[in-house]
């Protein structure tokens, strides 16, 4: 092998067993609740990069398409809408309807938004389907399993749920239409876990555990297979709670390229700089 392809191709790999994703890849918004200071934290990689209070303290359900849109964790509260950079543009606009009991997580597939009633035995425990908006809200269907957490998997236009008692177990896929079509068991399970976010980046989901330490808080990254990728502690949300979570869904780029699919952008990107620097 040539000593010039050897050497880019090093280069290449060193390149490649230096970069790390501590953190989730796209950026991932927090919600925390129940206490007057409450924030929408925004996380990129192992880090909050901004935050931005909300108006109401009880937002916790929250969709991000485009904007960031909020709902109240109860019947009577309400939530706001927000740009991307957390400027509020609507306060306390969105109110959660008589009878619910209460709604942590949310997300949506760019026409509808989705929370879960966790607490409403009446209900089961159903998703709840709304439009964009949170209004006209109907109980679409009850997991087979007490859940908090759910997610749009743009991938395979599915939801999925968190069966969620204390600590989260399983993820469980279901059709936009409530046909349960897998259960994932979470090995190791996330402790004390009330949220769930897909990210379509790298085809993993997120979650966290609500209570935390101090002003810190255990992130889990899963494969679709239930498999722990990696956990990341995360600092600075205040000691709240945090109950949902959501990535930007227009934002959602393609899958990640393999390790040797970037090996060659790599070598061929060094190979340019060297012809370059000889022409």
């Amino acid at each position: 092998m040539p000593s010039l392809t050897k050497s880019l191709l090093g280069a290449a790999l060193t390149c490649l067993s230096t970069i790390t994703l501590a953190g989730p890849v796209s950026t991932l918004y927090v919600t925390s609740d129940f206490n007057s200071s409450s924030k929408t934290y925004v996380v990129q990689g192992n880090a909050i990069v901004s935050s931005f209070s909300n108006p109401n303290g009880r937002e916790s359900a929250i969709a991000v398409d485009g904007d960031v849109r909020t709902m109240g964790d109860m019947a009577g509260a309400t939530g706001s809408r927000y740009d991307l950079a957390g400027n509020l543009l609507a306060a306390s606009v969105y109110s959660t309807p008589a009878g619910i009991a209460n709604f942590y997580d949310g997300t949506t597939d760019g026409q509808y938004n989705y929370t879960i009633d966790h607490n409403n035995f009446n209900s089961g425990f159903a998703v709840y389907r709304f439009d964009r908006n949170w209004s006209n809200g109907t109980a679409l269907f009850a997991p087979t399993t007490r859940s908090s957490g759910i997610t749009y998997d743009k991938t395979s236009n599915t939801l999925w749920t968190l069966n969620t008692v204390g600590s989260g177990t399983a993820m469980q896929q279901y059709s936009m239409s409530g046909a349960l079509l897998s259960t994932v068991d979470l090995l190791p399970d996330a402790n004390l876990a009330y949220a769930l976010a897909y990210d379509a980046a790298d085809d993993t989901f997120w979650t966290f555990n609500y209570g935390g330490s101090g002003d810190s808080h255990f992130f889990y990254q899963y494969s679709r297979t239930g498999a722990l990728l990696s956990t990341s502690t995360i600092s600075g949300f205040g000691g709240g709670l945090l109950l949902g979570a959501e990535f930007n869904l227009s934002a959602a780029p393609g899958r990640l390229p393999e390790p040797s699919a970037l090996a060659l952008v790599l070598l061929a990107g060094l190979a340019g700089a060297v012809a370059r620097r000889r022409a």
